[in-house]
């Protein structure tokens, strides 16, 4: 019974530490810019860690010059080159779930394609096992298109320390 009722009262406390961790997360990802997108460089990639007790956070955040996208999902018959996620995290890190990803549009010329458009965010939380710094590998490997054309596949990655 006692067990139970530390239980009852350490949960609620767990929920808001983790609460206040997902505000800082919201917080950090809201403030993070990415360079202007340019004809030059059309797509833009920023990241970064956010980091409170056992818990982190990467957060990648990618903008889109108005007219390009890049692509969510493509199915197996199309050409297109799907987004991925670069993560090269170190062992003292464990992955708490799957990445947390913005809302990917259909594709209004290719039926069955999802893309993002404007920009987009993906954050990776993570448990710590220590307090140990360290350093983090983020970024995404990426096609971008316009109505005209799909330039080839980039790969946009950065050391980020904890």
């Amino acid at each position: 019974m006692r067990q139970l009722l530390i239980l009852w009262i350490l949960m609620p406390m767990a929920a808001f530490s983790q609460s206040k961790f997902d505000q800082q997360i919201q917080q950090q990802a809201a403030a993070l810019k990415c360079p202007e997108p340019s004809q030059h460089a059309p797509v833009t990639v920023n990241a970064t860690v956010v980091a409170m007790a056992d818990s982190l956070a990467v957060i990648i955040k990618t903008e889109l010059l108005s007219g390009w996208h890049i692509y969510a999902y493509v199915p197996e018959n199309q050409p297109y080159i799907q987004l991925d996620p670069i993560l090269e995290a170190p062992a003292t890190l464990r992955k708490a779930g799957g990445w947390s990803k913005s809302a990917p549009m259909a594709s209004v010329n290719d039926p069955g394609v999802l893309i993002y458009e404007d920009s987009a965010l993906f954050i990776q939380k993570f448990a710590r096992t220590d307090q140990t710094p360290g350093k983090i590998k983020a970024g995404l490997y990426f096609q971008c298109c316009d109505i005209k054309q799909c330039l080839p596949p980039d790969e946009k990655t950065f050391q980020l320390t904890y």
